[in-house]
């Protein structure tokens, strides 16, 4: 769908976690737009603060500013 409107994404994309110069670890973001946004996408009763700090700790790792966390979940 991002294609068809000329717009660039990248699924399940991998991010390094750095500590102190060392890669430490790794996140799975579920998609990067435009090298701009992370979208996390949940499909739960409702957001925790779990996914909240999720997102943000994707933020933080990349240095990217803007981070949106979908719910598709049924209430």
């Amino acid at each position: 769908m991002f294609e068809e409107n000329g717009i660039r994404a990248e699924q399940q994309l991998p991010i390094k976690v750095n500590f102190h110069g060392r890669i430490v670890g790794e996140y799975i973001a579920d998609i990067l737009v435009e090298d701009k946004i992370i979208l996390e996408l949940k499909a739960a009763e409702r957001i925790s603060p779990v996914h909240k700090a999720q997102t943000l700790n994707y933020l933080k790792a990349t240095n990217l500013k803007l981070g949106i966390l979908l719910n598709f979940g049924k209430h």
